[in-house]
C-alpha cells in the first residue's frame, strides 16, 4: 500500500503518517492510520473508524480515503507542537480562528502540508528550501472536491469524538454546558464551509456520457482487430468484453472485476448476470480490493455480450493461473486476477490511442452514458409519458443501476437532461414564434392604416 505522500515529491522527505491494513480471519481488511514513527495506530482514528464508520457497511476503500483525509487534521496538529485530541479536549473546543487556520491548511496539497510540519519542527540546512516555499492553495474543480471531502470527513471525526468527550463530563454542569456551546458552534461553521464548496464541486465536476459520434467511435474502437485498437492483441478479446459490459449494463468497474465465472449462465439466446456484493471475500488476493458498492442484482445479456463471453473464456482456459481461483477476468501473463491498476491502464490506453474521446474517459463515464441512454430510449418510447410512467421508470433504473435511493439519479443523467432542457427551450420559443407572428404582422398593417389615414 502506498503512503499519502511520494518521496520524491519532497526531495526525500516523508509523511509522518501512513496507512496500514489489517486482514482478519473471515477475509475483511480494514484500514488504520498509523503514525510511522513508532509505527501504531493511532487510537483515536482507529476507534472512529471502528465503531462509527465501519458498521455503516461502507467499502474498505472508502474508509481508507477518510482517514487520508485525516492526516491533514493530524499533519495541522503537527504544525501547532499538539494532537487533534488536544484540541478537542480543551475546554473551549476549537477557537474561531483555529477553525479558520486548520480550512485553509486543509486547501494545502499533501507535500506542501508535510513541509509546513517540516517547517516548525526542523531548522538543519538539509530542509531549509521547504522553509523557503510559498504554500500554494489547492486549485480546479476536482481539488475543491478533495477539499470538500476532507472537511467534511474532519467534520464528521471531530462530531464523533468530541460527544464521546462532552459525555464524560459532568452532566448538567457548567463545563459540559460550555463545552457543548462551543463544540456546536464550531461544528456548524465547518459544516457551512463544507456546504459552500459542494455547489462548485456538483456543477464543475458533474460527469457526463458520451456524445453519438463518440459512442459509435468506442464501439468500433474496441474490435479486435480493428487499426486503431490500443491494446495488445492477446488481450482484445478480454478488453473488449469489459468495455462491452460496462458500456451495455452501466455496471461499475468494481462489479466487473468482482464478477466470478459461475456468476454469468448462458443459454443459446444470451444468459444471465448476477452481480453479488461479497465484502468479506476470503479467496480475493487483490490489494486494493475492488468493491461491489451498490446492490446485487440480476441483469439479462443479449446475443453480442453472449458470443463476447463465449470468445473470452476460450481465451481465459489457456491460461494455468486462472484454474486457482473464481474470478472472470484475468491477467494474460499470470491468468491473476485482473488489478484496479489495470484496470485504469485499459482506458488510458483507449484515450491516448484515441484522442477524439474525452479527455475524462473512464469506466465510470460509461455509466453515465448508460444512464442517458437509457433516459433517451424512454423519452422514444412514451414522449407522452405520464407522472406515473415516469416512477416506473425510475425504478427500473434504480434496480438495474444497483441503487437504494431513486434520488441518485440525477447525478447520473447530466448531459442528457441538458439536452432535453435545451430540447424543450427551443420548443417554447418556436411556438411562441408561432402565436406572436400573426397579432405582430396584425400590429404593423393597423400601424399602417392609421399612419394612411392621419395623412389624408
Amino acid at each position: 500500500m502506498q503512503d499519502g505522500c511520494q518521496d520524491r515529491s519532497l526531495g526525500g522527505v516523508v509523511n509522518f503518517y501512513k496507512i496500514e491494513w489489517v486482514r482478519f480471519d473471515s477475509g475483511e481488511r480494514l484500514p488504520l492510520l498509523v503514525r510511522r514513527e513508532t509505527g501504531l495506530p493511532i487510537e483515536a482514528p482507529t476507534y472512529w473508524i471502528t465503531a462509527s464508520e465501519r458498521p455503516l457497511n461502507k467499502a474498505a476503500a472508502t474508509l481508507e480515503k477518510q482517514l487520508r483525509h485525516l492526516m491533514w487534521l493530524y499533519l495541522w496538529a503537527d504544525t501547532k507542537g499538539q494532537t487533534p485530541e488536544d484540541f478537542i479536549r480543551s475546554p473551549a473546543f476549537l477557537t474561531l480562528e483555529q477553525l479558520n487556520d486548520l480550512s485553509r491548511f486543509c486547501r494545502l496539497p499533501l507535500s506542501e502540508a508535510i513541509a509546513a510540519v517540516y517547517k516548525e519542527q526542523h531548522t538543519s540546512d538539509d530542509v531549509a528550501p521547504l522553509h523557503r516555499r510559498r504554500f500554494k492553495l489547492t486549485r480546479g474543480p476536482g481539488a475543491r472536491a478533495d477539499i470538500a471531502n476532507r472537511l467534511a470527513t474532519i467534520c464528521a471525526f471531530l462530531d464523533y469524538t468530541s460527544f464521546s468527550c462532552a459525555s464524560r463530563m459532568k452532566l448538567d454542569s457548567d463545563e459540559q454546558a460550555i463545552y457543548g456551546k462551543c463544540r456546536e458552534a464550531i461544528l456548524k461553521i465547518l459544516r457551512e464551509q463544507c456546504s459552500a464548496i459542494l455547489p462548485n464541486r456538483n456543477r464543475e465536476m458533474a460527469r457526463e456520457g458520451l456524445a453519438q459520434e463518440e459512442r459509435e467511435l468506442l464501439l468500433a474502437v474496441i474490435k479486435p482487430g480493428n487499426a486503431q485498437n490500443p491494446w495488445d492483441p492477446r488481450v482484445q478479446k478480454r478488453n473488449e468484453l469489459i468495455v462491452r459490459l460496462l458500456y451495455e449494463l452501466g455496471m461499475r468497474r468494481g462489479e466487473v472485476l468482482c464478477l466470478r465465472a459461475r456468476d454469468v449462465r448462458l443459454t443459446s439466446q444470451g444468459g444471465l448476470l448476477t452481480i453479488v456484493r461479497r465484502p468479506l471475500d476470503p479467496e480475493d488476493p487483490r490489494q486494493p480490493k475492488p468493491q461491489v458498492k451498490t446492490l446485487g442484482r440480476e441483469l439479462a445479456i443479449g446475443a453480442v455480450l453472449r458470443d463476447a463471453v463465449v470468445g473470452y473464456l476460450e481465451e481465459r482456459r489457456k491460461l494455468v493461473g486462472s484454474r486457482r481461483h473464481p474470478f472472470l477476468f484475468v491477467s494474460s501473463t499470470d491468468g491473476r486476477p485482473l488489478s484496479l491498476w489495470s484496470m485504469t491502464k485499459i482506458f488510458r490506453a483507449l484515450r491516448e490511442r484515441v484522442p477524439s474521446l474525452p479527455d475524462n474517459f473512464t469506466a465510470h463515464v460509461l455509466r453515465h452514458d448508460w444512464n442517458d441512454r437509457f433516459s433517451e430510449m424512454s423519452d422514444r418510447a412514451s414522449p407522452g409519458r405520464t407522472e406515473t410512467d415516469a416512477v416506473k421508470e425510475e425504478r427500473l433504473r434504480t434496480y438495474i443501476q444497483g441503487w437504494s435511493n431513486q434520488s441518485t439519479a440525477s447525478r447520473y443523467t447530466q448531459r442528457w437532461a441538458r439536452e432535453a432542457a435545451n430540447k424543450r427551450v427551443l420548443e417554447m420559443q418556436n411556438k411562441r414564434e408561432i402565436l406572436i407572428e400573426p397579432a405582430y404582422e396584425h400590429y404593423n398593417q393597423s400601424s399602417t392604416l392609421v399612419g394612411e389615414g392621419g395623412e389624408n
